[in-house]
């Protein structure tokens, strides 16, 4: 008997006949059915270089996780929409992002930054390195920046690249008359 061409079906893999085909010809009509086994296929999610791959077979549901997270950027969801079942090829779903502006705001206590000179008033995690600017107030000492996640006033604040939710959000000028002022004052 001549055997026909194995037949294709996307998705499957053709696994043989039923009944088998018998090497002469039979005496009478004959009915063959393709048997047929479901492929699997790679899913590959890509977040920043950390890949998760499983095996997924054909045509069953693709099933996301929660959303990634990445500091200092909101997730902007995948390179392509993602399928709601598995095609008959591997997939690779790439998170995209979009980076977060965090404000910054000063509380000068009535003091300020000389003419011309300014303290960044947004940060985003990829802004370089920074330091500000003190500010200055006729007749006090500057005594140093407050603020969260400052015990101690200090007076140098560095807001290093990559910093998110950085201290400087809230920040306070501590003005203390210096000490000959308060000598003048009680003249």
């Amino acid at each position: 008997m001549i055997a026909a061409a194995d037949p294709t079906k996307k998705g499957f893999t053709f696994k043989g006949w039923s009944p088998e085909v018998p090497a002469t010809v039979p005496a009478s009509d004959q009915t063959f059915t393709a048997q047929w086994e479901r492929n699997s296929y790679k899913l590959t999610w890509d977040v920043d270089g950390v890949k998760t791959e499983s095996m997924v077979l054909y045509e069953d549901p693709i099933i996301m996780s929660d959303d990634p997270e990445k500091d200092g950027y909101t997730f902007a969801g995948w390179t392509h929409d993602v399928a709601k079942t598995m095609p008959a090829e591997d997939v690779t779903y790439t998170a995209t992002w979009t980076i977060n502006h965090y404000s910054i705001t000063y509380d000068l206590a009535g003091g300020a930054l000389a003419e011309g000179v300014t303290n960044p008033t947004s940060d985003t995690i990829e802004i370089e390195d920074f330091t500000l600017t003190n500010p200055v107030h006729e007749g006090y000492t500057f005594a140093g920046w407050t603020g969260t996640d400052l015990i101690e006033p200090v007076f140098e604040v560095i807001i290093a690249k990559g910093s998110i939710g950085i201290a400087i959000q809230q920040h306070g000028l501590l003005l203390q008359k210096s000490r000959q002022q308060l000598l003048t004052t009680k003249r």
